[in-house]
């Protein structure tokens, strides 16, 4: 007898979650008129293809800069993309001298001062 579980058995996927959970980032940020799309695309024309991860960490520093409210996307933004792990080296790197909260602990701190 098997103790797999069938994942499709339960009502969802854990891909269909993750794509679920960006669905809803992204309604948030076109509610605000920010088409991520678009940003992505126009950085790609400018900048250059970027890796994933670093996409993923423009991604993230939009979320951080939306979720304070603010206008522009900083290097604390920047910073606190990294943090939320979408860089492995960069997780590897800060987790040989601490920890990823310690770290958004201290550039919130320095943020507010």
């Amino acid at each position: 007898m098997s103790t797999r579980v069938d994942k499709r058995a339960a009502g969802f996927t854990v891909d269909g979650v993750l794509a679920d959970v960006r669905s809803q980032d992204e309604r948030a940020l076109k509610s605000l008129g920010i088409d991520l799309d678009t940003i992505v695309s126009t950085i790609d024309s400018v900048l250059g293809p970027f890796a994933a991860s670093a996409k993923e960490v423009l991604k993230l520093s939009l979320k951080e800069a939306v979720e304070r409210r603010d206008r522009e996307i900083g290097v604390e933004h920047v910073l606190l993309g990294l943090v939320r792990g979408a860089d492995p080296t960069f997780t590897e790197l800060v987790q040989q001298h601490g920890s990823l909260q310690q770290l958004r602990s201290m550039v919130s701190l320095v943020r507010t001062s």
